[in-house]
């Protein structure tokens, strides 16, 4: 017995020691004075003593203090005798009671806390990222305490590195290593409820390229998958390509993926618990470089680029232009019969997985339109590379720029990045640029940019907030694919012919891919642009990276992980009593809160956090949250005065923006499931603007804007 296994029994109460003595020497107990016998047929009598309170254990019929001796030596205890406290008789000490237990009861229970003890340590150790060499210097510290000297001394048996070796398959200039698709998917799924697992699964796939550093040649493509009707479903990695170059033969690249699938549909779809699910390819996400390469099309720089229409392109001031709306549009059979050869090189592998490629290969928002168009028109106003009738002066450069950077004051907490100056845009991330875009542009630019420009940019913000909206009526797209063909037709007279480039043209298309798939948020790259962390931190500064990532991810595999879910659940926080309480409840039902979180809203009490919009759709501000018998409610003041921001192309109100003023002194109690909506408030700024005179902040006045995550 370790000093571990004694320190527990110590920590015991006195009658729990003794039934772990009855325990370790197999006893058997009978009433009165009890009589035991060991194992070894030792006869023992335990005798209670009502004046000591104590029970003593004396040795019988075997005439000698051999097993009192053995009795005192025991690990449990050094002493006989165990003190008890005081208890009455009761009608249960005339009742036999045979107590059986195995010798091993308490050290299996010691020796599951120790393996939860090392789970907890090597989770964390992946989770931080914490290497082999800092891993072993952990253990060599924890293993100088008694209670760890039975840790693993090597890093590598903790975190349970594979030994097994790695199969790259030659593709070109590079390698390919395969993890698998089938049997991984299998083996996800497993962790899922019954119900919770859809009749057919629906796979999304995403590739793209990257490089660990800017000095370093090397690409890795990693091949990833997700399953789009599941809820809360995480990218998963099927195989990884390293090479100097591009994985050029792409049948190569997909050649073991399209193996598992042939088998699976051959066999009636996966395995789980014994039922066969089919699955079904919905849809391909990939920047326009990954698209040219898996679609086997000629890349966006060339002649004829677009995968969706027979657009022609022509080079203009050293950059290829595609301009027009309204071209021929391709068709699924057109694609699949290679009659375009100045579009196409050859088969896709995408047609084997029976994805349409012509109406299933939508163009990615993240690249396409946040990092492509919003960064174009931020370029063309600080540094004039698309005419000089663009760019503005510096003044109202600075003034653009300090609006910006005031909307941190106001920031809710679902952005994931705080506004900065925008003369950082070139470094600007693709999240920063959809609050800029989405949110922000409109409110900063308002008198700065001249009536012709503004127009403009409001056609993008316009089309862009209704094709990523949740929620978006056919007469909305309607609306929202003549907004796109205005700005794309107009793009050429105020910014010159070059600043249609690929991007610009794809933005007529976005339409089609929502009436396809869905609001543009739901097949976009953000998903699998968060999980290409992990593979960037996994590869260190090793000859043989792609080794390394293949050890990273079989030591996260080891750990079994729990599906994540999203339940509907709410939580409060930060009780206060200091709150706003309106006279028709009463103080003594209820609980005041500050803070109030779900998965579909946060709000704080006095905070930027604490705008909504209701069913009326009226405009909130919440002043207090309370729980009355268990169910939420909102105390609201609401805007009096709520108009449109701007009229053209559309109302403001249709896309979720308006401009409040006016705030009630009233307090009204609402349910928190007559909330429709959270709702992003921002100050509003005066129209006029000149180098010599800044425009003035309307405090009284706030452009307020619903947020597009999450609208009923």
């Amino acid at each position: 017995m370790n000093w571990t296994t004694r320190k527990a029994f110590h920590n015991l109460s006195s009658r729990q020691q003794y039934n772990r003595l009855c325990t370790r020497r197999g006893f058997h107990l009978s009433v009165g004075k009890t009589h035991l016998q060991d194992r070894n047929g030792s006869n023992n009598f335990l005798t209670y003593s009502s004046e000591k309170n104590r029970y003593h254990v004396t040795c019988g019929n075997l005439g000698s203090s051999e097993t009192t001796e053995n009795l005192a030596s025991t690990t449990y205890f050094e002493e006989t005798s165990l003190d008890f406290p005081p208890q009455t008789p009761s009608a249960h000490d005339n009742v036999v009671e045979e107590i059986v237990y195995e010798d091993s009861q308490l050290q299996n229970v010691e020796i599951d806390c120790f393996e939860n003890f090392q789970n907890l340590l090597r989770q964390c150790c992946l989770d931080m990222n914490i290497n082999h060499v800092q891993t072993k210097a952990i253990l060599r510290v924890l293993r100088t305490h008694k209670c760890f000297q039975n840790l693993p001394k090597d890093s590598r048996t903790l975190l349970k590195t594979s030994r097994d070796r790695i199969n790259f398959v030659p593709i070109g200039s590079g390698v390919y290593w395969h993890i698998g698709f089938v049997k991984p998917l299998e083996k996800h799924l497993f962790f899922y409820a019954a119900d919770e697992i859809p009749l057919v699964l629906e796979i999304e796939l995403n590739t793209d390229g990257l490089s660990l550093s800017k000095s370093n040649p090397m690409q890795y493509w990693p091949l990833q998958y997700r399953v789009i009707n599941i809820p809360y479903f995480k990218p998963v990695i099927i195989g990884v390509y390293k090479g100097l170059d591009k994985p050029y033969d792409v049948y190569n690249f997909f050649e073991n993926l399209l193996d598992e699938v042939k088998e699976a549909n051959r066999l009636g779809g996966i395995l789980i618990r014994n039922r066969r699910i089919p699955i079904v390819f919905k849809n391909f996400v990939a920047d326009a470089p990954a698209r040219a390469l898996v679609l086997n099309h000629y890349g966006h720089n060339s002649s004829n680029p677009c995968s969706k229409c027979k657009v022609n392109g022509f080079r203009h001031e050293n950059r290829m232009v595609y301009l027009g709306i309204n071209h021929e549009k391709r068709t699924n059979e057109q694609y699949i019969s290679c009659v375009d050869e100045d579009h196409q090189k050859g088969k896709s592998p995408l047609e084997d997985l029976g994805i349409p490629i012509v109406t299933r290969v939508p163009f990615e928002i993240m690249h396409l339109v946040y990092l492509g168009v919003t960064v174009r028109l931020l370029s063309a106003w600080y540094d004039g590379k698309f005419g000089y009738t663009a760019k503005l002066r510096t003044s109202a450069l600075n003034e653009m720029s300090s609006r910006y950077v005031e909307l941190n004051k106001f920031c809710l907490n679902e952005f994931a990045r705080r506004p900065r100056s925008l003369a950082k845009f070139s470094k600007f991330k693709a999240t920063e640029l959809r609050h800029f875009l989405l949110y922000a542009a409109p409110i900063i630019s308002f008198g700065i940019l001249s009536e012709e420009f503004y127009f403009h940019l409001l056609l993008l913000n316009v089309a862009m907030r209704i094709v990523t909206s949740i929620k978006c009526s056919k007469r909305q797209l309607e609306t929202a694919e003549k907004c796109l063909q205005m700005f794309v037709k107009h793009a050429e007279h105020l910014y010159t012919a070059s600043f249609v480039s690929y991007n610009v043209h794809g933005l007529q298309h976005l339409v089609d891919d929502v009436k396809e798939l869905g609001h543009l948020e739901n097949c976009s790259a953000f998903v699998y642009e968060n999980n290409m962390p992990f593979f960037k931190k996994s590869i260190r500064n090793h000859p043989r990276p792609l080794e390394q990532f293949a050890n990273r991810l079989r030591e996260k595999n080891y750990i079994q992980h729990v599906p994540e879910r999203n339940p509907e659940n709410h939580r409060l926080s930060v009780i206060h009593t200091n709150g706003p309480i309106p006279e028709c409840i009463e103080n003594t039902n209820l609980i005041q809160y500050k803070n109030y979180q779900s998965n579909k809203f946060n709000f704080a009490v006095d905070d930027c956090n604490s705008f909504c919009k209701i069913r009326d759709k009226s405009i909130c501000r919440i002043e207090n949250i309370l729980t009355v018998n268990e169910d939420v409610f909102f105390v609201v003041q609401t805007f009096q005065n709520v108009t449109n921001f701007y009229e053209l192309p559309i109302q403001s109100s249709t896309v979720g923006v308006y401009k409040c003023k006016e705030l009630s002194k009233d307090l009204q109690l609402i349910s928190i499931n007559y909330v429709t909506a959270k709702c992003y408030s921002m100050p509003s700024w005066s129209g006029s603007f000149s180098s010599t005179q800044k425009s003035e902040k309307n405090n009284d006045e706030y452009i307020v804007s619903t947020l597009l995550h999450y609208i009923k």
